[in-house]
């Protein structure tokens, strides 16, 4: 899906249904979660946790852009911010895919 950004830039984001599940692995990753010696976890949290969960899935879900510079978190992080929150607007079927709201519980068992 191309995403059409001020000052005549644009991006090309992945359709949610191609989106690969090493994405939701990577955006969860930035949780920190540590798990304690009685098997019990523990998230760091912070104000800013939304935002770099935001920036992680953009970074894997945008697949082309018009900017003179590579896709990663921190080329991400540089986008004018009426860019970026345009993009995490597009993106917010992704955000639901990889469940923002209910991070994975380290060594759970997925299987059903």
């Amino acid at each position: 899906m191309r995403i059409d950004l001020p000052d005549g830039q644009w991006a090309e984001i992945m359709p949610v249904d191609r989106m690969p599940a090493r994405v939701r692995r990577r955006v969860r990753s930035v949780l920190g979660v540590d798990v304690d010696p009685e098997g019990k976890s523990h998230m760091a949290m912070s104000a800013a946790i939304g935002d770099e969960m935001k920036t992680a899935l953009l970074a894997e879900v945008i697949t082309a852009w018009s900017y003179d510079q590579p896709i990663n978190r921190d080329t991400v992080e540089e986008l004018p911010i009426s860019a970026y929150d345009q993009l995490a607007e597009a993106a917010e079927e992704h955000q639901a895919a990889v469940n923002f709201s209910q991070p994975a519980t380290p060594g759970a068992n997925s299987s059903a």
